[in-house]
């Protein structure tokens, strides 16, 4: 639910990790060093609202919070003090930086999946096969997922997926199989409608991306009645 806005001077870069360069945390804040090894969760959720009570955290209005300044793509980035104390984590001298930066992403990913339990034994299809959908075929394999196929409309993004634990890749441009779970990876417009025609009976759709915050989708509710799918 974070989209690009026409701003040249902000740098960005949300998944990233680093060193500790200044210890005068500040605020009263302690338990860093210079040289900590470290990764910062850039937004979180107050954990209090009705959102958050009733499982939604992405939907919490302190979701919207900037904690980081300015980016990660920046030489030196300033952590608030709410970062501090909320979203700050080390982690282990055995784990690169490269891996990380993965730290974020994945929780992302992880939050998503257990949002479409069950997935033991369940078809999958996850539409778009960027760092997200590699991502989520991971996960969906390491948790027990049944047959996975994975849709792009670039082949060698489609041959990552395979490697990644996908069954088979097919291209996104053709007629896509039916699965119990489908997951959306790409803000493709016309693969917002695929994922309402793959989904079986009773089975879930994860939009993990979306097209833009102005753009609408018609939904077959009448099909979606008879069929429940969540």
């Amino acid at each position: 639910f974070f989209f690009k806005q026409k701003t040249a001077y902000e740098i960005p870069k949300r998944d990233w990790s680093s060193d500790v360069c200044s210890s005068d945390l500040g605020g009263g804040v302690s338990g860093y060093k210079t040289g900590d090894r470290v990764v910062i969760t850039h937004h979180f959720p107050c954990l209090k609202c009705t959102a958050c009570l009733d499982g939604n955290e992405t939907a919490c209005e302190a979701m919207h919070t900037k904690h980081i300044d300015p980016g990660g793509f920046a030489q030196y980035v300033r952590i608030l003090e709410s970062g501090i104390v909320n979203g700050l984590y080390r982690f282990p001298e055995t784990m690169s930086y490269e891996e990380a930066s993965f730290v974020e992403p994945l929780a992302c990913v992880v939050r998503a999946v257990r949002k479409t339990l069950p997935v033991q034994g369940r078809s999958a299809l996850v539409i778009g096969s960027g760092l997200a959908g590699l991502l989520y075929i991971k996960v969906l394999r390491a948790m027990g997922a049944g047959r996975i196929i994975a849709a792009d409309m670039n082949q060698q993004r489609l041959d990552a997926a395979v490697r990644s634990g996908a069954d088979e890749g097919v291209m996104a441009n053709g007629k896509l199989p039916s699965a119990d779970r489908v997951v959306l990876c790409t803000g493709a417009p016309a693969a917002a409608t695929q994922a309402l025609e793959c989904i079986n009976r009773g089975g879930k759709i994860m939009f993990f991306a979306a097209d833009g915050p102005d753009k609408k989708l018609e939904i077959p509710l009448t099909r979606f009645w008879i069929s429940q799918p969540e």
